[in-house]
């Protein structure tokens, strides 16, 4: 999965130190794996966070900012 993901992250100009916040779900869809898996393969640290309680989310990218 990281060899499909990872190019297509790096072309939206994601690099080694960024920190991506994975809002896909990691059920039976595999994108959220995809994801998570291709931004580390680039280096990048994921937070896994999956969708829903945007206060949540909106304090994940506060305290990673």
């Amino acid at each position: 999965m990281d060899q499909l993901d990872g190019p297509r992250l790096a072309a939206c100009g994601l690099t080694h130190g960024d920190v991506v916040q994975n809002a896909y779900g990691y059920g039976l869809f595999t994108g959220g794996l995809g994801a998570h898996y291709g931004a580390e393969a680039l280096g990048a640290t994921v937070i896994p966070i999956s969708g829903g309680n945007t206060d949540r989310q909106i304090m994940v990218m506060r305290d990673f900012k």
